[in-house]
Formats: structure tokens, sequence, C-alpha cells
């Protein structure tokens, strides 16, 4: 039976391989299925420890981000810029939404997928 630094010597070869799984598999002699948990087990160890990331607003300024003033002609316009939001998964996958959204969007998007 191997422990996961064991594995990660495997998968490494299988990576740097180019073969399907089965082909490795064959070649190395080692049970697919064996090879699959292991595989879980390895990703499951990569993943952050955390399943959800806190939206927090922040103002690095006194004023609005979402507002400045434009000069057209010797007049001063306020111009709204529209919301942006990035949502970082534990996945390492970022999404990044301009404009705005309902909060009841941002739930479906934060919430995890049980």
């Amino acid at each position: 039976m191997w422990n996961l630094k064991e594995f990660e010597s495997i998968y490494s070869r299988y990576e740097s391989s180019g073969l399907k799984v089965r082909d490795f598999c064959t070649n190395e002699v080692i049970n697919e299925a064996k090879f699959y948990y292991w595989q879980k087990k390895l990703r499951a160890s990569k993943l952050p420890s955390a399943s959800f990331v806190p939206i927090v607003p922040v103002s690095n300024s006194t004023t609005s981000d979402l507002s400045y003033t434009v000069n057209t002609g010797g007049t001063t316009v306020p111009v709204m810029l529209p919301p942006e939001y990035e949502i970082l998964y534990p996945s390492g996958i970022t999404l990044r939404l301009k404009g705005t959204v309902t909060p009841e969007f941002l739930k479906v998007l934060i919430q995890p997928a049980y």
C-alpha cells in the first residue's frame, strides 16, 4: 500500500509520461482502480481546507471606487462605474463579474454544490 508521498512520485511519472491512465497502469503493473483512488486522495490534499470564501468589500479611498468625475468641455459630470465582483473558488477558479448582480444570483454562485 502506498502513502501520499509515494503516490506523488508515481503520479509525477504518470504526468510526464504523456500516456493515458490505462496505458500507464499497464506499463507500471498498477491496478487502475488503485491509481484512481490515490489520484482522488492526491487532488483532495491539494485543495484549500476552507470550503467558503467570504466576500468582503474593501475601499482604499475615502470616496467611492464606483464613481469619478469627468470634465466634458468645462462641465464636471459625476460618472458611476458598474460594480465589479471577483469570486475565488477553493479549486483555484476565478470568476469575474461586471455590472449589477442581484444578491440571489451571488448566493447561487457562492454556495457550494453538494
